[in-house]
């Protein structure tokens, strides 16, 4: 079930200094997640959008490395997400297939991620935004409850996201 305290920091998110930190960061630990984050693409952005992050672990050195060698090898096919729609690695290749990449062995397995959710939003005014999760071997995976809970979550972001849109363009 949505608290009151979650939802109203989604509608919060656009005004805060780095928009959208304390919903993030509430949503990792509601969900004892190892690591969450929000990547917002608006539609005014040229470049690869934004990313908001909570973790347990230094993000900047995995943020490099992702960005900058693993990106392309994550099993996630953003393209092929529907809105409003949560996706675990498993909707896109087995356990064992991901297990046998360089992407799992490098990557995911020295920082403990072994299992990610992944939320897709699109709005009607252009932004698009991924709400992720990861947990480690230690946390165990997301439960169906889970994933339903963050599917539950998109049209809340949604609506949020088009708040935005509409502040950044007045």
């Amino acid at each position: 079930m949505l608290d009151e305290e979650l939802l109203g920091a989604i509608y919060e998110g656009p005004l805060e200094t780095e928009p959208w930190q304390s919903f993030v960061h509430m949503l990792r630990v509601r969900l004892q997640a190892g690591a969450a984050s929000l990547h917002l693409k608006l539609p005014s952005d040229e470049g690869p959008g934004f990313d908001v992050s909570d973790a347990e672990w230094d993000l900047q050195v995995i943020r490099e490395h992702y960005e900058g060698e693993y990106f392309a090898y994550n099993p996630f096919d953003y393209s092929s997400m529907n809105t409003g729609s949560t996706y675990r690695w498993t909707d896109f290749t087995s356990m064992e297939e991901l297990r046998d990449t360089d992407y799992y062995r490098d990557f995911c397995q020295p920082v403990g991620m072994e299992y990610a959710l992944c939320l897709f939003v699109e709005t009607g005014a252009g932004s698009s935004a991924w709400l992720s999760l990861v947990r480690s071997p230690a946390q165990g995976d997301f439960s169906d409850e889970e994933q339903a809970f963050l599917s539950h979550l998109a049209p809340h972001l949604d609506r949020s996201l088009r708040l935005n849109a509409s502040l950044q363009s007045n």
